[in-house]
Order: C-alpha cells, then sequence, then structure tokens
C-alpha cells in the first residue's frame, strides 16, 4: 500500500500576498523549513525516540505552528485594518458616533433586535442611544474584538522568541562541518557556475560562501523583528484607543503607518548583534 506522506505538517503555508513584510515572512518559515520538517509528527520517527525527545520535537513543531499562524494573521488583519480606516475616513468623515450608528443599523437590519427599545412605535430604528450602547459598534471595538494571535502580542512573543533563536542558530549551522567532524572526512560541496556547469567548490569557496550565509541569515533577522516590533507598537497604540472618540489624527495616518509596516519601512534593529553577543557571553 503506497504510504500517505503528511506533507501539510512538513511545510509551511505560503503567505500569498507581494508585501516585503509577507516577503519577510515567506523568507523565514522557508529558512527553518528542515528544523520544521525534523519535529513535524512522524509515527516512524517517533517510535524510535525516547519520550524525552519526542516532548524536544514536539515542543518544536507547536512553536512553529503558532508563528506560522501569527505571520498569516498579521498580514490579513493589517489589510482588514488598512481598508476600515480608509472607509472611516472618507465615508464617515473620522466621527465615531457616525460610524457606530451606521454599523448598529446594519447589524438590526440583518439579524434584528429582542430589545423594544431599540424601535420607535412606527417600526424604524430607534437612533437615539447612549455612547455606551454604541460603543459595541465602534471602529476602535470592531479592530479589537476579534481573537487574534496578532492581538495578543503577549501570548505570542514566547513563540517568536524561540522563532529568532532557532533562526539565528541557523546562521551558525554549516552541516558540511557537522558531517565532516562526524566522519573524518572532507564532504565536497558543489556550485553552479555562470556557463551552468557543475563546480566543485574549493575551501575558499566554502568559507566564503559561510560568510555570505551568516549575513544573510542575520539581514533576513534583523528586518523580521524590525517589522514584528513595528506590528507590536501599532497593536498597543490600537488597544490604548477609546471606543468613545473619533480619534481623527490616529486614523488619518494609520492607512500610511500600515503600508510603511507592509513595506518594511521601519526603524531597523540589529538585533543579531544582540544575539551573537549573548551568545559569546555564555
Amino acid at each position: 500500500m503506497e504510504e500517505v506522506a503528511m506533507f501539510k505538517y512538513e511545510a509551511h503555508q505560503r503567505i500569498e500576498n507581494d508585501t516585503p513584510l509577507a516577503n519577510i515572512f515567506n523568507e523565514a518559515m522557508k529558512a527553518i523549513l528542515v528544523l520544521r520538517m525534523v519535529s513535524a509528527p512522524d509515527v516512524r520517527q517517533y517510535a524510535e525516540q525516547n519520550e524525552s525527545r519526542i516532548k524536544e520535537l514536539a515542543y518544536s513543531f507547536y512553536q512553529f505552528c503558532m508563528v506560522e499562524v501569527y505571520f498569516h494573521n498579521v498580514i490579513n488583519v493589517l489589510l482588514y485594518w488598512q481598508k476600515l480606516a480608509e472607509k472611516y475616513n472618507d465615508e464617515f468623515k473620522g466621527n465615531w458616533r457616525y460610524y457606530a450608528l451606521s454599523q448598529r443599523v446594519d447589524s438590526i437590519n440583518e439579524f434584528g433586535s429582542e430589545d423594544d427599545n431599540d424601535y420607535n412605535k412606527d417600526g424604524s430604528i430607534n437612533n437615539e442611544v447612549s455612547n455606551d450602547i454604541l460603543s459595541d459598534y465602534s471602529i476602535v471595538y470592531e479592530m479589537t474584538n476579534e481573537r487574534s494571535a496578532f492581538l495578543d502580542t503577549r501570548a505570542c512573543m514566547p513563540h517568536m522568541m524561540y522563532f529568532y533563536s532557532m533562526l539565528y542558530a541557523k546562521s551558525e549551522f554549516n552541516v558540511f562541518e557537522i558531517l565532516e567532524q562526524a566522519s573524518g572526512k572532507r564532504i565536497p560541496s558543489y556550485r553552479m557556475d555562470k556557463n551552468g556547469n557543475r563546480v566543485q567548490n574549493t575551501r575558499t569557496d566554502e568559507q566564503i560562501m559561510k560568510v555570505e550565509d551568516y549575513w544573510r541569515n542575520c539581514s533576513l533577522l534583523d528586518a523580521l523583528y524590525s517589522g514584528v516590533v513595528a506590528c507590536q507598537a501599532l497593536v498597543m497604540d490600537v488597544l490604548d484607543l477609546d471606543q468613545q472618540n473619533d480619534n481623527k489624527e490616529f486614523f488619518k495616518i494609520l492607512p500610511k503607518r500600515i503600508q510603511d509596516i507592509l513595506n518594511l519601512n521601519v526603524i531597523r534593529i540589529d538585533v543579531s548583534t544582540i544575539f551573537h553577543n549573548a551568545n559569546n557571553h555564555e
């Protein structure tokens, strides 16, 4: 009988978006693909491992899955918030009560209401309602009421820190060096030259490629961390908004602020150096 491969567990689901932030998320997930595949559920592999190793693999797999959920959620929520802010600014002129009243009317028209106070004697919808009632229809409520990995930054940070550490560890990992140490023999590596021919690398070639790979991974880590920090700062600002306030200045610049994050036009943080220094002090 043909064996069914568990491909959906072994690889991340690509984010179908072409913004620089989404590209960085996809690149980061691709960079730790081997680690994801090793930790993915596999009956035969788990049967050969002791309980401690199984728990370690399960923990790694869970962390990778949570980060994947977070990455997808970030892009979806940012795009949603951007459109919502544009609508709030253009159609509702940044007026929170106007927006909330409209949302309330749409909700009652679609789902009805069992509260008689929501209707006038002629059956029309009563719009003479308090701010407290309208709060649940405000734009701020709509942005923050979803159960979202993106909004729950505290819960997601342990997963992200694990992911950062794995990504940095990959920058210092060289499979050929490990194989050579284990076998006591040189393991040849190859590259394609400009004519498309397969050429064996010299030791100098390998050292150059190792350095290039290291800095490539460090650059990826810095861009990823900087983008996530900008996202977290935005979330904290949104959670601090008063639901019963127009927040005009905030929403006026929100579409551009989100676009800057999507374009990775954010403050660059050299986090790879922090990891490097921390490892050197251990």
